[in-house]
């Protein structure tokens, strides 16, 4: 859904995106997710599909071969294998293979500028000490939405479209 939301705005209205909430490491120059993992790897996956050569690293330090799997990327080689032991890895594979057919034939490098410039989505910074407890209220009961986080997500979903018109 993202991808053809994304590729409809192409080549020049802008897209935004619901928000991603992160605290930085006190320790390092990391930034700590704390909401948006999807959106975060399915940017990360785009990034590298899309060849971009300052992709920024990406780790799941609690999942280990996931972890592996995106550090040894390798998006030649992302056959369906429905005996996949791991969740994450079959859906990694899955996406790319959504990016190689929905973006087949279109220029990488200017549908690549296009996402740099164009996709758009808030930066939300929380103090360290607040992550578990904003985790909870964005997550909790299996991260379900209000109906005005939803009527949100969708106004979002309409400013990005080709078209002007936000009811069809």
């Amino acid at each position: 859904y993202l991808i053809r939301t994304i590729k409809e705005a192409y080549p020049g209205k802008e897209v935004f995106l619901q928000g991603i909430t992160v605290h930085g490491s006190q320790d390092s120059f990391d930034i700590c997710l704390v909401d948006g993992q999807q959106r975060t790897t399915f940017f990360y996956l785009l990034l590298k599909f899309l060849e971009y050569e300052d992709c920024p690293k990406i780790r799941y330090e609690i999942r280990k071969k996931s972890n592996t799997f995106l550090e040894e990327l390798d998006i030649n080689n992302i056959t369906r294998d429905d005996k996949e032991k791991f969740q994450d890895i079959f859906f990694f594979k899955r996406t790319l293979r959504i990016f190689e057919r929905e973006l087949h034939g279109i220029d990488k490098a200017a549908f690549l500028s296009f996402v740099l410039e164009k996709v758009k989505f808030l930066f939300v910074i929380i103090p360290e000490d607040q992550a578990k407890i904003v985790f909870t209220m964005m997550n909790g009961n299996k991260a379900k939405m209000t109906d005005e986080e939803l009527i949100k997500a969708e106004l979002l979903r309409c400013a990005s479209k080709k078209d002007d018109r936000i009811f069809e």
